[in-house]
This record gives structure tokens, sequence and C-alpha cells, in this order.
């Protein structure tokens, strides 16, 4: 048996930056490609998107304000509302009905 290396967590800033490079590299890599290598990749644009729904939800049920949240993403208050209101209440509905606490909001 071999000894398992212990990880050191990862930040979260440093987990981002990383994403951030595999996006740009699959740019990258998709302007030599072809049709559906490009569909794919726009793909990520939704995913993308349920991401910032999940991470809102839980920092809602973690208790952040529509302020602090619009903050994060460089937006008012009332365009943040606007923009995930109704499905970050939508996923949190989804959660308490099944027994589940706010910190499995991301899961």
């Amino acid at each position: 048996m071999s000894a398992r290396r212990r990880r050191e967590p990862v930040e979260t800033t440093e987990y981002l930056a990383f994403a951030k490079r595999i996006v740009r590299a699959a740019g990258r890599r998709v302007a030599h490609g072809d049709e559906p290598d490009l569909a794919e990749l726009a793909g990520l644009v939704e995913l993308v998107d349920e991401a910032l729904v999940v991470a809102v939800a839980g920092m809602r049920a973690n208790g952040q304000s529509w302020p602090y949240i619009a903050s994060g993403l460089g937006t008012t208050p009332q365009a943040a509302r606007k923009r995930f209101a109704e499905r970050v209440e939508h996923r949190l509905r989804q959660l308490a009905g099944g027994g589940i606490g706010p910190q499995a909001v991301a899961g």
C-alpha cells in the first residue's frame, strides 16, 4: 500500500482562477475544432449560470443580503434580485421539501 499524500486545501480564489484558465484554454482549442466542439463550449454558459444560482442560493440560505450578493456580482441589489430571486427561491424550496438544510444548497 502506498501512503496517501495529504492534500492542502485550495482556496476558492485559486480554484476559480484555475477554472478560468481551463475555460480560456477550451476556447483556444475549439478555435481549431468543429461545430460539435463549439456547441459544447457554448453549453458552458448555461453551466456557469446554474453555478451562479447555486452560489447565490447558498449565500441567501446562509443569511447574506441582496446588497452583499450584488456587490460580488458587480451590480445593484435590484438587478441581482431580478436575475436570481425566482430561481434561488425555487432551489431553496426544493431542498426544504427534501428535509435538507442550507449547507446542502450547493450539492
